[in-house]
């Protein structure tokens, strides 16, 4: 089996043009091609009216690269966010058809793709006593635990697979669903934490150890969980425990300069 890879596309529509839920889910399909997605849920959102979110797998045949000409000819530029379950981190790209740039143009120009948090939550058991919470931070007392105000970003791998699904995935595939997040979402392993001098060594700290008493942490941005560790199992032994990493990144805390400048929507 080779690498999973993951596409989040976001086509932004030319102005004066739309597309209807049927039309959405037609180029979907043209998307994905005869093979399907290779192992990751297929989904899209048509919420906004200048812009359509696409997620599949994008190893084997699918992928932005089937659509013709004529199919494109409805967009003014389309990002696309990359995952590649061999990597560590996601990155970026931008193309834009209604100046002639190719797919291959984009991807040529990628870069690591950069997200933000805004706040961190610690969930802890009923014995707050025992938890250790770093120093530095303008925590207030909540009725789960404590939560606090820090202003971060990130680098890290967005996977999207569900080795439950098969490798020719299809849009209404049944999956079981993910707790958390009302995004399709997948344990994340080796989070990249945020980059700031000022809290990098304190997350990591407690990010990377084993702390009594703390059952959940949280990064947020603009209220909604973004990245959620939890203390469990570990994915290679059962017997071992360490932090369990789920994933809630999106077109939402992305915080890729250029996107941020050209496209950012606060939704």
């Amino acid at each position: 089996m080779s690498n999973i890879y993951t596409e989040f596309a976001r086509l932004y529509f030319r102005p004066g043009r739309a597309m209807s839920a049927p039309e959405a889910e037609e180029l979907l399909e043209r998307i994905l091609d005869e093979r399907g997605s290779y192992w990751v849920p297929v989904t899209y959102e048509l919420a906004e009216s200048n812009y359509i979110d696409y997620q599949y797998g994008s190893g084997k045949s699918a992928g932005l690269h089937n659509l013709e000409d004529e199919q494109l000819s409805l967009f003014e530029d389309i990002w696309v966010r990359f995952a590649d379950e061999g990597s560590d981190q996601d990155t970026i790209y931008r193309w834009s058809p209604a100046l002639g740039d190719t797919y291959h143009d984009g991807h040529s120009r990628k870069r690591h793709c950069r997200y933000g948090f805004d706040e961190i939550e610690v969930v802890l058991a009923e014995d707050k006593r025992e938890a250790w919470i770093p120093s530095g931070f303008p925590w207030k007392v909540t009725a789960e635990g404590y939560r606090a105000a820090c202003i971060g970003t990130y680098l890290t791998l967005n996977a999207r697979h569900d080795m439950d699904l098969g490798p020719r995935t299809r849009l209404h595939t049944p999956r079981k669903p993910v707790d958390g997040f009302s995004a399709p979402s997948t344990p994340v392993y080796d989070l990249q934490l945020p980059t700031l001098p000022t809290i990098q060594s304190e997350l990591a700290k407690l990010l990377d150890m084993e702390q009594k008493g703390i059952l959940r942490i949280e990064l947020r941005y603009w209220g909604r969980a973004v990245h959620i560790a939890q203390w469990g199992p570990h994915h290679h032994d059962e017997k071992e425990m360490a932090w369990q990493h789920r994933s809630g990144d999106g077109w939402a805390n992305c915080l890729d300069e250029e996107f941020v400048a050209l496209r950012k929507t606060w939704t």
